[in-house]
Order: structure tokens, then sequence, then C-alpha cells
């Protein structure tokens, strides 16, 4: 089965660094692009491609991803 993908990350508190925060550290980013997922009996094989915008203090591009489950 395929579908599209998504996914939205905002950073909501500074990062710390030994109890300090850093100033400017809070990230931002999102991803769409299309996905698959195949069941092989109880295994399930997902794949899913992303490009990436309105990074902000990470970088940005395109991702794959690979994930295997197996249910028990």
């Amino acid at each position: 089965m395929a579908s599209v993908n998504g996914y939205y990350l905002k950073q909501i508190t500074d990062a710390r660094a030994n109890g300090i925060a850093l100033p400017n550290s809070r990230e931002q980013i999102g991803g769409i692009g299309p996905g698959a997922v195949v069941n092989r009996g109880k295994w399930f094989f997902f794949v899913n491609t992303y490009h990436e915008v309105g990074a902000e203090n990470l970088t940005a591009g395109n991702k794959l991803v690979l994930r295997v489950e197996k249910v028990f």
C-alpha cells in the first residue's frame, strides 16, 4: 500500500549545556513525501522518503527511512 507521509518538528524550549540555556538553539523542520508498507505474514516493511523544508538550526535535504517490524 502506498501513501503520502509527512512530519513536522518544532523544539519549544532552548537546548541546555551544563544547565545554561543556549540562545537561538530551537530547531524546526518539516518533511513530506511518498511511502509504502508491505506485509509478508508477521513481517512489515516500511519505506518512506521525505523532502525536508523550513529548516531552522538543522540541515535539510532528502531523507530515506527504512523500517522492518515483526509481530509476535
